[in-house]
C-alpha cells in the first residue's frame, strides 16, 4: 500500500473528527481537512518521508488549525499524544458506524469528480496508483513535461475547488421526464440503438438533454447541475455526441461546450396542444362519425358487403377509424405544406429524427403508434398500436421476416413454410386454422378498397354528392388545431434546430388517440379488451 493511500484510509476521518471537535462547526471541519490533507499529499508528492509518520501527519494537523485559530482569535491549549491517541479510537468507532468517514470521503472526493479526466487521470496515476512521471508519459503517450504542468495544473484545480462551497443544481434532487417520439427509415438499423432504444430512457440521459437545451454547457456545469460525478456523466455525454443527440463544441476538454441536438417541446407547449385537441374533439368525432357511417350504408348499396376480408365489421371499424385520421391528417400535411425528409446530418447514413416533450401531468388522449413491414417481400403489413397492445408487442408482426411468410399465406403458398414457421405464425395470432388449411386474422383489403379518401368503391359522383362535404368539413377542423400548434412551435423550436420544424409537427399529438377516444365513448368502437389483437392490423392488396 502507498503512503498516499495508507494516509487516505488511516487518518482522513481522524482529522475531521480532531477538527469537528475544536471548531464546533462542520464547514469549517470539512475546509480544515480538506488543506491540511492536500498539504499532506502534496508533502509526500515531493519526496518527503518522515521518521515518524503519525507524529508528522498531526504536526501538520494541529499546525493548520493553528494558522485557523490566530485568525478566528482563539485560544489554544496543548496537545497531549494521550488527547491524539482518544481521538484515534472514537474516530474509528465512528468509520465502523460509516457515518463521518463517507461524509469527509466524498468531500475529499468530489473535487476529483469534478476536474477534466485528462486532470483526473493524471492525478490518480500518480498519487493513488503510485506511477512515475515517467510512467505516466507512457502510458498516455504525451511528454514527461506535459504530465508535470498537469498535475500541477490539476493540484491547484483540486486545492481550489476544495476551497469552494459548492452549491448543485436543481436537476441534482428534482430530475425532471421527457418522453421521446423517433422515426425513421430503414437505415436506422445502424445506429447506435443503445441510445435511441435503451440508454436514451434513463433519467441521466434525460436530464442531461434538459440541461443542455437551450443552455451550451461544459462536462464539469452538467457534473455540478446533475449532482453526479464527472466519470459517470462523461460515457453517456461522449455517446450521446457520437450518435449526434447532443453536438459538441471546442476541442479543449475543459472548455468544450455541449448542446441538445433536437428539439425537446416544453411542458407547458404540449399542456395547450392537448387542450385545443381536446377542444375541437367533439366536432372532428361527430363528423368522423357521421362519415364512416354514411361510407358503410354507400358500400352496402353498392354491393360491398365485406370490406376487410378475415375481419368482421366491429374490428374493421378500428382500422376504418384509424386511416381515416391519418388519411386527413396527411392530407392537411400536403395543404400546409408540411411534408419532410429526415434532413438531420447522421453518423453510417443514418435515416432518422427524434423529438422530446417535457413530461406533462395533465388528462391526455391515448397514445397510437403505426409500424409497417417493408414491401420487398410483397404486401406491406400495417399495424396500428395502442398502449395496451404495446404488451403485446404488436410491432412483431410487421418484422419482415413475419411479412415475408404472411405474403405467402395471402397467395395461398402456405406448403411453402415449415412446421416451425406456422407455430410462429400462430403465437403470434397472425394466422388461424380453417377448413382450407389457414388463413390469416387482420384485415386484407383490395386495391379498389384503397382510397385515400376511403371511398371504398363508391362511385365518385355519389362520394362527391354524398361525402365530399363531410371530407371538408374534417379537413376545416383539422387543419383549425394544425394551426394552432403550427404557431405554438414556431415559439418553441430554437432557430438552429428549426431545420426539424416540419418532422416535428408530425410528432406533435395529433388525431389518432383522440379519435379513437371520442368512438369509444359514443359506442361506434368496442373495448379492445373485447375484440382480438388484431385490430389495427391490415394489408392492401
Amino acid at each position: 500500500m502507498t503512503r498516499e493511500n495508507y494516509f487516505c484510509e488511516n487518518y482522513l476521518d481522524k482529522m475531521y473528527y480532531y477538527y469537528l471537535k475544536k471548531t464546533g462547526n462542520a464547514d469549517e471541519a470539512n475546509d480544515l481537512t480538506s488543506e491540511a490533507a492536500l498539504e499532506v499529499l502534496k508533502s509526500l508528492s515531493n519526496g518527503t518521508n518522515p521518521e515518524s509518520f503519525n507524529g508528522w501527519v498531526w504536526a501538520i494537523v494541529k499546525n493548520r488549525y493553528a494558522r485557523w485559530a490566530n485568525k478566528k482569535h482563539i485560544r489554544l491549549q496543548n496537545e497531549e499524544q494521550s488527547e491524539i491517541d482518544e481521538l484515534n479510537i472514537v474516530a474509528d468507532e465512528l468509520v465502523e458506524e460509516k457515518i463521518l468517514y463517507d461524509e469527509q470521503i466524498n468531500e475529499l472526493r468530489r473535487e476529483l469528480a469534478l476536474i477534466n479526466k485528462d486532470y483526473r487521470e493524471i492525478i490518480v496515476a500518480y498519487y493513488v496508483e503510485n506511477n512515475s512521471i515517467s510512467d505516466i508519459s507512457k502510458k498516455l503517450s504525451i511528454p514527461e513535461g506535459t504530465v508535470k504542468t498537469k498535475l500541477f495544473n490539476g493540484r491547484q484545480r483540486l486545492k481550489e475547488g476544495m476551497q469552494m462551497a459548492r452549491t448543485f443544481g436543481k436537476l441534482s434532487y428534482a430530475p425532471e421526464e421527457i418522453e421521446f417520439g423517433q422515426s425513421g427509415g430503414v437505415s436506422t438499423k445502424w445506429e447506435p440503438n443503445i441510445y435511441i432504444y435503451d440508454k436514451l430512457h434513463e433519467k441521466i440521459c434525460k436530464n442531461i438533454l434538459i440541461e443542455a437545451y437551450r443552455n451550451p454547457v461544459t462536462m464539469q456545469e452538467l457534473s455540478i447541475e446533475l449532482g453526479i460525478a464527472m466519470p459517470y456523466i462523461e460515457p453517456f455525454v461522449e455517446g450521446m455526441t457520437e450518435s449526434t443527440l447532443l453536438i459538441k463544441d471546442g476541442n479543449k476538454a475543459e472548455t468544450a461546450t455541449y448542446e441538445t441536438n433536437f428539439v425537446i417541446v416544453s411542458a407547458e407547449s404540449w399542456r395547450k396542444m392537448q387542450d385545443k385537441l381536446a377542444s375541437i374533439q367533439d366536432r372532428f368525432v361527430k363528423a368522423a362519425y357521421e362519415y364512416l357511417e354514411k361510407s358503410r350504408e354507400l358500400q352496402l348499396e353498392a354491393g360491398n358487403y365485406i370490406l376487410g376480408k378475415y375481419q368482421d365489421y366491429e374490428e374493421q371499424k378500428w382500422t376504418l377509424t384509424l386511416r381515416l385520421a391519418d388519411d386527413i391528417q396527411w392530407a392537411l400535411y400536403d395543404k400546409r405544406n408540411l411534408q419532410f425528409n429526415y434532413d438531420t446530418v447522421r453518423p453510417n447514413k443514418g435515416n432518422w429524427d427524434i423529438m422530446g416533450m417535457q413530461k406533462y401531468d395533465g388528462p391526455r388522449f391515448m397514445w397510437v403508434g403505426h409500424s409497417a413491414s417493408n414491401a420487398e417481400y410483397g404486401n406491406i403489413i400495417n399495424a396500428f398500436v395502442t398502449e395496451k397492445q404495446s404488451e403485446y408487442d404488436k410491432e412483431k408482426i410487421t418484422f419482415n421476416d413475419n411479412a415475408k411468410l404472411i405474403n405467402l399465406v395471402l397467395k395461398g403458398e402456405i406448403n411453402n413454410l415449415s412446421e416451425r414457421e406456422i407455430e410462429e405464425l400462430l403465437e403470434l395470432n397472425m394466422i388461424r386454422k380453417c377448413d382450407e388449411g389457414y388463413e390469416v386474422t387482420f384485415g386484407v383489403y383490395t386495391a379498389e378498397h384503397n382510397s385515400e379518401t376511403l371511398r371504398y368503391a363508391i362511385p365518385i359522383e355519389t362520394y362527391n354528392k354524398e361525402l365530399l362535404h363531410i371530407w371538408n368539413e374534417l379537413m376545416s377542423i383539422g387543419e383549425e388545431y394544425m394551426e394552432y400548434c403550427e404557431n405554438v412551435m414556431r415559439g418553441e423550436i430554437p432557430n438552429r434546430l428549426m431545420a426539424q420544424f416540419n418532422f416535428c409537427m408530425h410528432s406533435i399529438p395529433f388525431l389518432r388517440g383522440m379519435v379513437v377516444d371520442g368512438m369509444l365513448k359514443n359506442g361506434f368502437l368496442k373495448p379492445e379488451d373485447e375484440l382480438s389483437d388484431m385490430i389495427g392490423v391490415y394489408t392492401c392488396i
